[in-house]
């Protein structure tokens, strides 16, 4: 492809893009290098009013992280509860595997990395997703091959539902896609017993355990073995198990924001309203999103709930399902504890985000409905709570990580290809020479490879124009350094 035919692919993605997803449009010719990038991401200030709220939330972060890990692996892992917590919600609660979310831990965290004490790095993943998923299909990659690992039966179960997935027999599923090359394999088996053994700790409870144990482990060894004493541990926490431990303590208080919103008719009629329609929220009388909470069915896959005709309760609006939760304290606390419901994106962003101020780092769909939910956030609060709107103003969406990759390999053979986090932990480890490079980088040359991808995702279908170049195709000199770092098939 000739330059001239390259930047006529770019002006049709960009001229797309702007006007479909333009909040991502403003970050096109962002030259500022990833590392001051990432340092400028983490310098926000909360709220003083935020800033109280956050320590509740942190104290329920530590005693979530406390089930799952012990008093020394938690002191070790050095957890900053000073900060005003800027976190990283674009992640699925999964195994580590998807260049694009290992790239947004990456993204966030660049400026810190490696470091001689670090310190802990909290994110908030979305657990409401099926174990099979976009960036979960069935399991893990590796090579460039599908390890289906969640048995086709287990497809729509939640992760939020899912119990611990034991044995995981890497080996048994690469044999069956094809790949039989030993030193594949040995690498494999060790992998294997590593997430086999994480998932007989008695600590690991449920799928969701499971999870944040294992990352843990696989993000240490995504980096060369000098760097991993000065990687920050990565904890993954459930943003449901967040929003329901801080539900339990609001709903306690009738003057508390939530509790009104979900108890209090006239209250609930505004936010019913002024949120209809957003992403992440419901739609009213479509078929789209959830009122507050999703449902569990027996299988563990997510029910849609609707208000009851008479206003008093949640009801499954599915033929397969007949749950009905009464819009009282005791009914909806005990569906929580039970795992019958759990916290919609309305109820997780509106807690951690809106109300404790945790500014979020959002990918290119998120910084959209991050940002709708926050204009629908004013609007309510200017009605039912005027003295939030100004904390809620202070709140900034659009600290934008997640889209671009920084996960790549290269070869004469095969050119600039995608690393899935077994890639690069089978390589050997990204070293500090990669990061230092990244580091570099404008932030427009890491964002343009995505742009495809974005425009996709989000260019409505009567807009689109035939797209002939993949993100490959943009990383040209910009990434020439990966020629020069190790690489290994």
């Amino acid at each position: 492809m000739t330059t001239a035919e390259l930047q006529q692919q770019l002006t049709i993605l960009q001229s797309g893009i702007k006007i479909d997803a333009p909040l991502v449009a403003r970050f096109f010719d962002v030259q500022t290098p990833l590392g001051e990038y990432t340092d400028a991401l983490n310098q926000h200030t909360a709220h003083p009013a935020h800033r109280e709220r956050q320590k509740v939330l942190k104290e329920k972060v530590l005693q979530i992280l406390a089930r799952q890990f012990s008093a020394k692996e938690l002191a070790d892992a050095n957890i900053n509860t000073e900060t005003d917590w800027k976190i990283n919600i674009v992640d699925h609660h999964g195994f580590l595997n998807h260049p694009i979310l290992v790239s947004t831990n990456i993204i966030a965290n660049l400026n810190a990395m490696p470091t001689e004490k670090p310190e802990a790095v909290i994110v908030l993943s979305d657990s409401g997703v099926p174990m099979n998923n976009f960036f979960h299909k069935r399991g893990l990659k590796f090579r460039d091959t599908q390890l289906n690992i969640i048995p086709s039966r287990d497809r729509h179960v939640m992760a939020v539902a899912a119990g611990v997935r034991q044995p995981i027999e890497l080996v048994k599923a690469a044999r069956t896609a094809g790949l039989t090359k030993a030193a594949d394999l040995d690498f494999l088996e060790s992998i294997q017993e590593t997430l086999n053994d994480v998932a007989l700790d008695p600590r690991v409870k449920n799928f969701r355990d499971q999870v944040t144990r294992s990352n843990a482990v696989l993000w240490k060894l995504l980096w060369e073995e000098s760097l991993r004493d000065q990687m920050p541990e990565l904890l993954y926490v459930a943003n449901e198990d967040l929003a329901t431990a801080l539900l339990a303590d609001y709903l306690q208080d009738s003057d508390n924001l939530f509790h009104r919103i979900l108890f209090d008719p006239e209250t609930r009629a505004v936010v019913l309203r002024e949120f209809n329609t957003v992403t992440g929220c419901w739609d009213i009388p479509g078929t789209r999103g959830t009122a507050f909470f999703w449902g569990v069915d027996e299988t563990g896959s997510a029910v849609r709930m609707v208000l009851s005709s008479d206003g008093n309760a949640l009801v499954s609006d599915s033929d397969k399902s007949n749950i009905r939760i009464a819009l009282t304290l005791k009914s909806i606390t005990a569906a929580l504890q039970t795992g019958h419901i759990y916290p919609s994106m309305f109820l997780v962003y509106g807690i951690a985000n809106f109300y404790c101020g945790v500014r979020p780092l959002v990918g290119y769909g998120s910084m959209n409905y991050q940002t709708a939910m926050k204009a629908s956030w004013l609007r309510t609060l200017a009605d039912i709570a005027p003295e939030e709107v100004a904390l809620v103003e202070t709140v900034p969406t659009d600290g934008f990580i997640g889209g671009p990759k920084v996960t790549f390999g290269w070869s004469a053979d095969h050119g600039y290809y995608d690393l899935f986090a077994l890639d690069s932990i089978a390589n050997g480890g990204l070293s500090r020479s990669y990061l230092e490079a990244l580091k570099q980088m404008p932030f427009a040359d890491i964002l343009r490879p995505a742009l495809p991808d974005i425009y996709d995702s989000y260019v409505r279908p009567e807009r689109k124009q035939p797209i002939t170049v993949t993100g490959a195709d943009f990383m040209g000199e910009s990434f020439d350094w990966l020629k020069t770092m190790k690489q290994q098939d």
